[in-house]
């Protein structure tokens, strides 16, 4: 269970970071 709830953050973490650089990308191109 521990080590599921861990890779959960892990992923959130990853998906928030991914929507960042997104939006940050997104503002050069426009």
């Amino acid at each position: 269970a521990t080590s599921s709830g861990l890779l959960g953050m892990q992923l959130q973490g990853a998906m928030a970071i991914f929507a960042v650089n997104l939006k940050r990308i997104l503002k050069l191109v426009d």
